[in-house]
């Protein structure tokens, strides 16, 4: 098979553009969307650090994600579905193979199939109206609680949202609660303060002219990125691969 060269959402996009609505595809089809998907994540597994348990892929599931993505014919919701599963393949240990999805909660979810297309037409996912960052914190919490070690929770989230999250109602922002939700819970000074939180924007065309902000802290907080569009590039940075140069997290 020819090396594979585009973006997973083109490879899921075909498969799925919305909850619940997945489309019929040939056995050769799904056989070359599989080989091609699997292909990315051999890259992006050869590429990682020894250690590293990866990023938590946490997908916003508020009904504006249901928006077509501007220059695509692809919904938000698609391309957060791809970018998910391509980095739950990526996770280790204890959260391997799952996502968390939030909108007004935040649920864990396991992938359902052997294949990259089987796992997106058994995907099952609840569109709400809210988008409630905190949630997240929420969910890791419980699951401490539950006698989940700290050494098994992932590094990190990667959230793949549309932005505008919910107000926290503070003169704290949503990633600063989030921390703070963290170590109120029962994590470790350590594991608070390196925890990398990334805020991965996917445009489409609901947000496209009411002039939401999508950015959530200053530009120099610790850990804390903020990355737009879809360019394979920064899947380079955050899957930590060597020799790659990381993209500018202050624009």
């Amino acid at each position: 098979i020819a090396k594979y060269t585009g973006y997973p959402y083109e490879l899921v996009g075909p498969v799925k553009l919305q909850p619940h609505a997945t489309v019929k595809l040939t056995k050769y089809q799904e056989e070359t969307i599989n080989k091609q998907f699997m292909g990315l994540v051999e890259t992006g597994r050869n590429g990682m650090k020894e250690g590293d348990v990866g990023l938590l892929p946490v997908l916003d599931t508020s009904a504006s994600m249901t928006s077509p993505v501007p220059g695509t014919k692809c919904t938000a919701f698609s391309v957060a579905t791809s970018m998910g599963l391509y980095f739950s393949y990526l996770l280790k240990g204890t959260f391997a193979d799952y996502y968390a999805e939030f909108s007004n909660s935040c649920i864990m979810r396991q992938w359902k199939g052997d294949t990259p297309v089987d796992r997106i037409k058994n995907q099952a996912s609840g569109i709400t109206a809210g988008t409630n960052f905190q949630a997240i914190g929420d969910l890791f919490v419980e699951m401490k609680k539950k006698n989940v070690p700290e050494s098994e929770f992932p590094n990190g989230i990667i959230c793949i949202s549309d932005g505008c999250f919910n107000n926290v109602g503070s003169n704290k922002t949503n990633t600063q609660m989030l921390r703070q939700k963290l170590k109120t819970g029962g994590f470790s000074e350590e594991y608070v303060k390196n925890f990398k939180i990334i805020l991965w924007d996917v445009p489409n065309s609901y947000y496209s002219t009411k002039g939401n902000q999508a950015f959530e802290d200053f530009a120099d907080s610790p850990n804390l990125f903020h990355i737009g569009g879809l360019d394979p590039a920064a899947v380079a940075f955050i899957t930590g691969m060597e020799g790659k140069e990381a993209p500018n997290p202050k624009n």
